[in-house]
């Protein structure tokens, strides 16, 4: 039995879809069939119409060129080619999946893909090449196991004019952000003047807030920051009962080999005020009598 109205999404004016669940279905003429659909699939060339409306895409132009609503949030850069170089597609795969944008990170390549375009230009070759790997390991002289390196973004400013007790309150905003560490060096500026140069490790995607931080709640104007790699061992916390109560053990491992390992400051911290006895005292006797 035929239905005599089906559902659809239109498109009726600038930026305005509306969903129309009283759309007449046409009686099949000579050479006509009659399909139920189950999904649909939006062109991306109609989608474009969204913001620039002049009629069906069969009755009109087709607006040429890459939405740039879809770029929003990730960088981009203009070259001489007057073409389109990222197609919506792609460009949409790229801000969905990938966790971070920059130059090619320290690696192990494993694969490699390349790709040609049908477009050829003149002083610019139409080639996408990608490459799939892990990420560099230091083997370090005298271990058997290798140091994972990863890159990271380095932020640094020289402050000189702001009330020192305001640092606390920038150190804990930039923490709570997400930044990998943040500390303070005394340094000496022109003219003789002391300052003080806050500098604040963090992923290279938190950069933008973390710059944010700093620019607002410091009396800086200005700050410089760049990529750096490092090599951290493995680090894992235990819980542990020792004979002056439970408390927190940090190892630091290479591979599955224990190199280091400290009591956590804070659980000591915390014995030593219930016990009323030197905190140094809390500390070495644990590391003497628990250490794993």
């Amino acid at each position: 039995m035929i239905p005599k109205f089906q559902t659809a999404v239109q498109l009726v004016g600038p930026d305005e879809l509306i969903l129309n669940t009283q759309k007449p279905v046409h009686q099949p003429g000579p050479h006509q069939i009659l399909a139920l659909v189950e999904a649909v699939g939006l062109c991306f060339s109609d989608m474009k119409l969204l913001h620039a409306f002049t009629g069906h895409p069969r009755k009109g132009p087709i607006v040429s060129g890459i939405d740039p609503e879809i770029l929003k949030d990730i960088p981009v850069y203009s070259h001489h080619v007057r073409a389109e170089l990222t197609t919506p597609t792609g460009a949409a795969i790229i801000k969905e999946l990938s966790s971070g944008h920059g130059g090619i990170p320290t690696m192990n390549i494993e694969k490699i893909g390349i790709g040609a375009g049908s477009r050829d230009f003149r002083d610019w070759p139409n080639v996408l090449r990608i490459f799939t790997g892990a990420a560099h390991s230091l083997l370090l002289a005298g271990y058997r196991t290798a140091v994972p390196e990863e890159m990271i973004t380095v932020i640094e400013t020289n402050i000189d004019d702001m009330n020192p007790q305001i640092f606390e309150h920038i150190m804990d905003m930039l923490f709570q952000a997400g930044s990998l560490d943040a500390y303070l060096t005394q340094v000496i500026m022109k003219k003789g003047r002391p300052a003080v140069k806050l500098t604040v490790l963090c992923d290279t995607k938190r950069r933008e807030t973390i710059a944010k931080i700093i620019l607002g709640e410091t009396s800086s104007i200005g700050l410089r920051y760049y990529e750096a790699g490092r090599c951290v061992m493995q680090r894992e916390i235990k819980t542990i009962h020792t004979k002056l109560g439970k408390i927190r053990y940090k190892f630091a491992k290479l591979g599955n080999e224990i190199m280091k390992s400290s009591p956590e400051y804070e659980d000591c911290r915390k014995i030593a005020r219930r016990l009323n006895i030197p905190l140094i005292e809390v500390m070495k006797k644990i590391q003497q009598t628990e250490s794993p």
